[in-house]
């Protein structure tokens, strides 16, 4: 893999250390001398392999036959830039699944917040019930209840209500000064009413009053417009694989 930045690299910690972190209380996290993956069977996440090491064929062809024997719908996000590396999953039958793009901000003051949503962070059993009913709707697969009860102290769950009702998730995940944030979504009887930025800013006001210095992102192509508008810049991008 090409060499990576200091803050791109506080990225992609954070991100790798929040799926350890949501996947070993089920003792679901498994490390390789090249490799790294966590598969907590019944969720949708974190379910995830990254290397380690330089890409060969060789060591692609080892990780699929681990995900093909303990989790086929396992992704294998890639962050790397060399093409000779993405050819290599190419010629070992993987398709790319989904990309993103991965994004920093630095924080300094708080920003201006009005809303109309009640947001709170959640650590009661009703509470986390309706977070992992509603991500879905949202995401399109399931964080399991389960995931929530056992990692609520480690990962700051949000949850957001309209009249009432829920409507939309975040989470953040602090690893040193940096703030990631991750599962914003709304769903989509929600949507188009602003919602999601004032779950951002929300959310970036949290990691403030944490003392976080920066925050990490990987957006879709849905939210980038959106991180863009909030001041987030763009680092490089996460090319998701999965076996055929």
């Amino acid at each position: 893999m090409n060499q990576i930045s200091t803050l791109e690299k506080a990225n992609i910690d954070n991100l790798t250390r929040l799926w350890q972190a949501a996947s070993r209380p089920f003792n679901g996290f498994w490390e390789t001398e090249s490799y790294n993956y966590c598969f907590i069977p019944g969720s949708g996440w974190p379910n995830k392999l990254w290397f380690k090491e330089a890409l060969t064929l060789k060591r692609l062809n080892l990780a699929k036959e681990e995900i093909l024997l303990k989790a086929p719908s396992l992704n294998i996000p890639y962050w790397g830039k060399s093409q000779d590396e993405i050819a290599l999953f190419k010629k070992c039958g993987f398709v790319i699944s989904s990309e993103q793009v991965a994004m920093y901000k630095h924080l300094s003051a708080l920003l201006p917040f009005e809303s109309k949503l009640d947001i709170k962070r959640i650590r009661k059993e009703g509470d986390i019930v309706k977070w992992s009913d509603i991500y879905p709707k949202a995401f399109g697969y399931v964080i399991h209840k389960n995931t929530l009860s056992e990692t609520v102290e480690n990962i700051h769950f949000y949850l957001a209500s309209y009249n009432n009702r829920p409507v939309g998730t975040a989470m953040l995940f602090y690893t040193d000064n940096i703030a990631g944030i991750y599962g914003v979504g709304i769903v989509p009887q929600a949507r188009r009413k602003g919602f999601a930025e004032q779950m951002m800013v929300f959310v970036l006001n949290e990691a403030m009053r944490n003392n976080a210095k920066t925050a990490v992102l990987q957006a879709s192509s849905m939210g980038k417009n959106l991180y863009t508008h909030l001041g987030f810049e763009e680092q490089f991008i996460i090319k998701n694989y999965k076996t055929t």
